[in-house]
């Protein structure tokens, strides 16, 4: 992962469009059909280290991204859905 290797060239070139393509994957929304529930734990995965590479810097995203969390369980629990292994992942990266 590049973001491991270099992190600051990472967070001044690559993290804002990584994030906004990733937050894009990551919301649960009706008419979006095309993302299924294998991109989005893959998306979630990625948006959880990418945090703990970027460490402060992705503050700027943190209410983009608990919004993202919040929907995924309403969605989960509205559809009865059993939560994913990388879902609850993101939700233990982001909480310590």
């Amino acid at each position: 992962m590049l973001a491991a290797y270099d992190p600051s060239d990472y967070i001044d070139f690559y993290l804002d469009q990584s994030m906004t393509y990733l937050l894009g994957q990551v919301q649960y929304d009706k008419e979006r059909k095309g993302v299924n529930d294998t991109e989005r734990s893959v998306s979630f995965l990625a948006i959880g280290k990418l945090a703990v590479v970027a460490k402060q810097d992705i503050e700027r995203y943190l209410d983009d991204i608990m919004q993202s969390i919040k929907d995924g369980l309403k969605a989960k629990r509205y559809h009865h859905v059993p939560l994913t292994r990388s879902f609850m992942s993101h939700v233990a990266i982001h909480a310590s």
